[in-house]
This record gives structure tokens, C-alpha cells and sequence, in this order.
């Protein structure tokens, strides 16, 4: 192998450089900390719900439930059924990365009180599971039962215990709904 010609830079120094900016831009785009998630996939999201019967007529992205600009990137708005009852029931899917899945609590319970006043008498159902966020009005007990598992299973967060109301569910490492319980 032959040694390149001296042009005023030191061979290794060069080498050094380019080491240097290798790795450089591999850290820039693989990370060695803790990974952090990611939303579920839409298509995962649509292939579970369509997995367990419910029928999807319609999706709209960036439809969200109410008028809070800061959640339209993260909204789509289904509009599904179920063989047993085929009228049409809007649901509104909010998806988070995990570095914002706690703080879009508020955020979503605001939009939710928004949604519920412009829509009176309605009961309003809310699901909430990592990294995914749902609501939606005059929801069968089955759509949401049938809903609750099928974000479960798109979910990417694995192991993590949600708590909203009085409902505490559990998300297995194979994503699965373990167990609902009722306080």
C-alpha cells in the first residue's frame, strides 16, 4: 500500500477528520441512550381496528375534535361502525411520541371539554394508551371495548400502566389487553 504525497496535511490528521465527522453523523442519526418510541403506525392502528370487525367508512388527517391548532399534527378523524350497529361514530386519534405523551394530557382533556359542550347530551368516550389518545361521541360499550384493544395492540409502549377515570389498564409486553379493572 502506498503512502499518499505529502500536500501539506498530515495523512492522519485527515483520517482523524473523517473518523471524526463519521461519527459525527452517525450519532446524529442513531441514538445510544434509552430509544424513545414512537407513535404507532396509522396502518397498524387501522389493520387492528379493522382485525376485530370495525368497519372504517372514512379518515381525515389533521380533523381534530376541536379548534386547539397544536393537536391538528397530531389528529385523524375515522369514522367507523360495527356490523351490530351500523351507524357511523366518529372517532378523533391523537398519536404522541413519548417525550409528549404526559404532558398532552391537558391538552386532549381540554379538547375533550370543548367536544363534549358542542356536542350536548352525547356521552363522550375517551380512550387513553400510550402513545395514542382517542375520543368519540355515543360509542357502544362493544366499539369501545373493541377500540380499547385495538390500540392496545398498536400501541409501541409495551408494559406501561394507564390510569384514566376509574378504568386502569394494564399493556402487556405482547401487546394484548391483560387486564381492565374497574376501581
Amino acid at each position: 500500500m502506498r503512502t499518499p504525497r505529502h500536500t501539506g496535511h498530515s495523512w492522519s490528521a485527515v483520517a482523524w477528520v473523517t473518523v471524526a465527522l463519521a461519527a459525527t453523523l452517525l450519532t446524529g442519526c442513531y441514538s445510544f441512550a434509552q430509544p424513545s418510541f414512537h407513535p404507532a403506525e396509522g396502518r397498524d392502528v387501522l389493520v387492528a381496528i379493522a382485525r376485530r370487525g370495525i368497519t372504517v367508512h372514512s379518515a381525515v388527517a389533521g380533523t381534530s375534535a376541536c379548534e386547539d391548532r397544536g393537536l391538528i399534527g397530531n389528529a385523524v378523524r375515522l369514522e367507523v361502525s360495527l356490523p351490530s350497529d351500523a351507524a357511523p361514530r366518529d372517532l378523533f386519534l391523537y398519536t404522541f411520541r413519548a417525550r409528549s405523551w404526559e404532558s398532552s394530557q391537558a391538552q386532549v382533556d381540554a379538547c375533550q371539554a370543548e367536544y363534549a359542550a358542542a356536542n350536548p347530551g352525547a356521552r363522550i368516550g375517551r380512550l387513553d394508551v400510550p402513545t395514542l389518545r382517542a375520543l368519540g361521541a355515543d360509542w357502544s360499550m362493544e366499539l369501545e371495548t373493541l377500540l380499547r384493544e385495538a390500540l392496545i395492540e398498536a400501541s409501541t409502549q409495551p408494559g406501561a400502566v394507564v390510569e384514566r377515570g376509574t378504568d386502569s389498564v394494564l399493556i402487556a409486553s405482547v401487546p394484548s389487553l391483560v387486564a381492565s379493572t374497574a376501581r
